[in-house]
């Protein structure tokens, strides 16, 4: 890593955690490293870490079925485990804002809240959809889609890491493909990467050419940073050959190597 991040995340001091007292239950492993195949590459302290976590996000997040979908301990689980291992190596509360988590059971067409907190629903559909994060803390997702996510470690998707990116994304509130936790000694070099790859794979788009990471991307800086985390997440070696400066960013940002 270069000795820039290395500083930058040093002077970033952010609250530590507070773990809950009781321990996680022990069938709790069973479950998320045979729904969830990437936990079991974990070191055993760090799988602990990983069930610390799931743990404390499911004290602070409500879970709901919706379109008819049972939810159930191994749906929670499995969400909640894919979620909480970006953030493996960030003694912090695993996404504070996020306070609803929302399964359906196939793709879905989104209606908009008519009114925070209470989320009341307009009828407004738009197309369908396999994910989405909404920046007062609401996270919707397709079953299929998720377990499709979890069973595959190293495909590159992952509709779990792409929301949950757009969660930390819009931590502050807003949606700019830039977390507001990233130190403010890193932000400049931050915008200076995405705003060079993000042309990079528009430009690419343009000629015909097959970007190296998923097209979506392009869309706008938000997507590009929840396409760069999947990759991270599910392809971490190919992005750092493909990108080393990018793969920098992220490894500086989520500080840890999956």
């Amino acid at each position: 890593m270069r000795p820039i991040l290395m500083r930058a995340l040093a002077r970033s001091t952010p609250t530590p955690v507070q773990w809950l007292e009781e321990p996680p239950p022990p069938h709790w492993r069973e479950v998320i490293t045979r729904t969830f195949p990437a936990a079991r590459r974990l070191s055993p302290s760090r799988l602990d870490r990983l069930l610390q976590t799931v743990q404390l996000f499911l004290e602070n997040t409500r879970f709901e079925g919706a379109g008819g979908f049972e939810l159930t301990e191994e749906v929670e689980l499995t969400i909640a485990s894919q979620a909480c291992y970006m953030l493996l190596g960030r003694d912090e509360e695993p996404f504070p804002r996020t306070r609803r988590v929302i399964v359906y059971p196939e793709t879905f067409v989104p209606r908009r809240p008519a009114g925070i907190p209470d989320f009341e629903f307009i009828d407004e559909p738009d197309e369908a959809t396999l994910g989405e994060s909404w920046d007062h803390g609401t996270v919707i997702l397709s079953w299929p889609s998720v377990e499709a996510g979890a069973r595959d470690p190293d495909d590159g998707w992952n509709v779990v890491f792409h929301e949950f990116a757009h969660q930390l994304d819009q931590g502050d509130g807003e949606s700019g493909g830039m977390p507001a936790d990233v130190p403010g000694t890193l932000r400049q070099e931050w915008q200076a990467v995405v705003a060079d790859r993000l042309a990079e794979i528009r430009r690419d788009l343009d000629d015909g050419h097959e970007p190296y990471l998923d097209d979506y991307a392009a869309t706008n800086e938000a997507e590009f940073f929840a396409v760069a985390t999947e990759t991270y997440f599910e392809a971490p070696d190919h992005l750092a050959q493909w990108d080393p400066g990018l793969f920098a960013l992220m490894q500086a940002y989520f500080r840890w190597t999956p």
